[in-house]
């Protein structure tokens, strides 16, 4: 019964139009994707990676909950969800004073330090989203001046 929920609510997410909004319940579906990856993150791996793009339209407090089963699929780095984490490492820094914050920064800092050192990636053909205005106005004010 559980792996027929489980394909359901992949199907869910496969049939979900991949917009910048993410439906209300997509937060609870992601908490229990991120569950069933945990105790048996092969078993629908490839399932998982597809829905990546999906559960990527989640805000970074929701989507940091995947961050654990995220890890244990070989080539994350090669989907949208390298940028998430980078969007997540930053709300985790931005709460930092938190111990929630504290242990994301730590999750995504670890994350992105394997993909540094590991000798197959090849960084350029990692997907990262050009930064829309608001984003380059939050670098703006942490940095003190523009992007190049």
């Amino acid at each position: 019964e559980l792996h027929r929920a489980l394909r359901d609510i992949f199907d869910y997410c496969a049939d979900l139009p991949v917009t910048t909004a993410a439906p209300e319940e997509l937060a609870m579906v992601a908490r229990v994707v991120a569950a069933f990856q945990l105790e048996d993150p092969q078993r629908f791996s490839s399932e998982f990676l597809r829905s990546i793009e999906t559960f990527c339209s989640l805000e970074a407090a929701e989507f940091k909950v995947l961050l654990p089963s995220l890890q244990e699929l070989q080539d994350w780095h090669c989907t949208r969800a390298f940028a998430k984490v980078l969007e997540v490492a930053r709300w985790g820094l931005e709460h930092g004073f938190e111990p929630e914050g504290q242990e994301v920064w730590r999750q995504c800092a670890m994350m992105l330090a394997e993909v540094a050192l590991d000798a197959a990636v090849y960084l350029p053909d990692v997907f990262i989203p050009e930064p829309d205005e608001e984003t380059s106005d939050q670098a703006v004010a942490v940095s003190g001046s523009a992007p190049p």
